[in-house]
């Protein structure tokens, strides 16, 4: 392997760092060899990380590069603002203008704004040897009363099919004014089509997090008339006179009753509506097998216009397709084809491409199901969100695998995108069991795929261990990021990688799980909120941070936790430092942290470093380790714009 030398932008720190190279793979240095050969017949082939990908020490110029964060992101007016400094190159003096007249020529500075409104904040950051500005925008917001933004979030569904399945429904108004919400239901027509409507309004205070047990029956109790029985359909939340269109949030789990034991099901957001999808969507990892099988579920995010989508599902060996008829769907109409994978043709593994036929916002998901057919295995279902057009990257981060002992383990899903063979280049960098020194790479690997071929391995952290990786013995605990790398040897090529992590079941048999994609990194985040954490009788929830790696620097991350019930910040702590590509969880994060919180959201902000973050939560069905079934419902973040 060969490459040329990059210089290094002034400013730059000393140090590693990951470019995001070409790889090309053949020549003698490569130390190629077959070191395994997993379930699916595809060969895991081992490089050297020192000869696979090159990676360049930085120039450590000393120019300084002014940069600063500000907390809290919509501070209301005579509320304090903590600007912290992140510039680069070792500045010794710092000089501050609010916007407002005040400045200041402390590194960290406290300023309070008295009115609302929108100041340019300027730092100038110097040393002997150079100088430079940074400007950013800092939006003030009134003190508590009447706010004027508002927003609109599609939740795909909601279900209560006695017996079987529940919808949970989260609420949260994270801003500073109380907001009004009417919940809008459209009945699927697969449930018989009946109760659609608009509920009265009600109310949602500054701060407050409702958690309603059951969302049909909670339309039900606000005028709607859903006939009892077998019922679901699309939920469109409208939220008005918030103080940011970001501080209303929706979101949903749906759970079934596992008899004797506890619950289990997923959890998924409510998407804003200008977040739906206009463009072409990929969903992947399907599956039809023994153990599993695979639905796929659209909706109609528009509420006047129809929405038509036309599914052509891939085979998993990219060999063939099959195209769907075109589906066309009513306003706020939610469709699933159940065994998505049995109607194209039998196929045992596949993606998925959903294309619309014109601009009409819509939404679409998968869903991995436990048991080859209704009422086999466990019945817990994993979320698969698509992902847009727009949105596929080579180079992506799957937050995390795991590898407890006999109870948890992660499952691998890649899949091509190119119509040529491909490598797919991954690095796994273990942080459980080597916390104390921030992580461990277990060098770079990589799977050869063939055209838009999909590769499932049912355990990732085995198989790199059998291939020589770096890993403890199997029976200990391991956990970490995963980077994952698309390429051919000529360019970097668009692919799809995700992770569904699982613990198996003996009563019911079968396993409980939970699914989550690679983000590409302009997908991670400074600033960002974590909704719908819970700690009760029969749910408690984690959090877990990954630094991203994307500067190679180390962060650290401010959390702050609010009390969903009151409103009311509950604690502020920093977690870290973080070294690039490090994974840290905190288990019963509110129980861990504050004390008598059962609801409640959390935000986390780097407030040291350059770097930026993935971060999720996980809700558990029980109240520690142990009880309840353990399965867990993944919670994406929200990034804070």
């Amino acid at each position: 392997m060969s490459g040329t030398p990059l210089n290094v932008p002034a400013g730059t720190a000393a140090g590693d760092y990951w470019l995001g190279a070409i790889v090309t793979v053949g020549g003698s240095e490569d130390s190629t060899y077959v070191a395994g050969k997993p379930s699916n017949n595809r060969f895991l082939v081992g490089h050297n990380p020192f000869t696979t990908l090159r990676v360049l020490p930085g120039s450590g110029g000393t120019a300084v590069v002014a940069d600063f964060s500000f907390a809290p992101a919509s501070p209301q007016a005579g509320q304090a603002v903590t600007f912290t400094d992140l510039s680069r190159g070792s500045p010794t003096s710092w000089s501050w203008k609010f916007g407002d007249g005040g400045t200041s020529t402390s590194k960290n500075p406290d300023h309070v704004y008295a009115s609302a409104g929108t100041y340019t904040v300027t730092l100038t950051a110097s040393s002997a040897g150079s100088s430079n500005a940074a400007s950013r925008t800092v939006a003030v917001v009134p003190k508590p009363g009447t706010g004027t933004s508002s927003v609109a979030s599609t939740v795909p569904i909601v279900l209560d099919l006695p017996g079987r399945f529940s919808s949970e429904l989260t609420l949260t108004n994270s801003g500073t004014s109380t907001a009004t919400i009417r919940l809008r239901y459209t009945a699927a027509p697969v449930f018989g089509g009946l109760g659609s409507g608009v509920t009265s309004a009600f109310t949602l205070g500054a701060g407050l997090q409702l958690v309603i047990p059951d969302a049909i029956a909670y339309l039900r109790s606000k005028g709607l008339s859903i006939p009892s029985g077998n019922q679901g359909g699309s939920l469109r939340v409208e939220f008005e006179g918030l103080s940011n269109a970001g501080a209303g949030f929706a979101s949903a789990r749906t759970t079934a009753p596992i008899s004797g034991v506890g619950r289990a099901g997923l959890s998924y957001p409510g998407v804003p509506a200008t977040a739906a999808f206009t463009e072409p969507v990929a969903i992947f990892g399907l599956r039809q097998n023994s153990q599993d099988r695979s639905n796929l579920a659209m909706v109609n995010a528009s509420t006047t216009t129809p929405a038509t989508l036309t599914v052509t599902v891939i085979k998993g060996d990219g060999t063939t397709g099959v195209e769907f008829n075109p589906v066309t769907l009513q306003p706020g109409q939610w469709s699933q084809y159940d065994g998505i994978l049995s109607q194209a043709g039998g196929y045992t593994e596949g993606w998925m491409i959903i294309e619309p036929a014109s601009t009409v916002p819509y939404l679409a998901y998968g869903v991995f199901n436990d048991g080859a057919a209704p009422g086999q295995g466990t019945g817990d279902g994993s979320f698969v969100p698509a992902v847009a057009e727009s949105k596929i990257d080579a180079l992506l981060g799957v937050p995390v695998l795991v590898e407890v002992g006999n109870r948890y383990s992660s499952e691998l899903i890649v899949t091509s995108l190119w119509d040529e063979p491909v490598q797919c280049y991954i690095e796994f960098v273990e942080s459980l069991a080597n916390a104390a020194v921030g992580g461990v790479s277990t060098g770079v690997w990589y799977l050869e795929l063939g055209p838009f071929e999909q590769a499932i391995i049912p355990d990732i952290i085995d198989e790199l261990r059998q291939v020589g990786a770096p890993i403890g013995p199997k029976g200990g605990s391991y956990a970490g990021s995963l980077t994952v790398l698309f390429a051919n040897a000529t360019s970097l090529t668009p692919g799809l990688a995700g992770a569904r992590t699982s613990s198996p079941s003996t009563n019911p048999p079968g396993y409980f799980g939970l699914f989550y994609t690679g983000d590409p990194f302009t997908a991670t985040a400074r600033d960002a909120w974590v909704y719908g954490l819970q700690q009760n009788s029969s749910t408690r929830s984690n959090l877990a941070i990954v630094n991203a790696g994307v500067t190679n620097t180390p962060i650290k991350v401010r959390l702050e936790i609010y009390n969903g019930t009151t409103g009311q910040l509950a604690t502020r702590q920093t977690i870290g430092p973080l070294q690039p590509l490090q994974w840290t969880q905190l288990d019963s994060v509110l129980s861990k942290y504050v004390s008598g919180v059962t609801n409640g959201y959390a935000r986390l902000t780097v407030i040291e470093g350059d770097g930026t973050f993935y971060a999720y939560g996980v809700l558990n069905d029980g109240a520690a380790p142990g009880q309840g079934t353990s399965d867990g419902s993944y919670v994406s973040m929200v990034v804070n714009q």
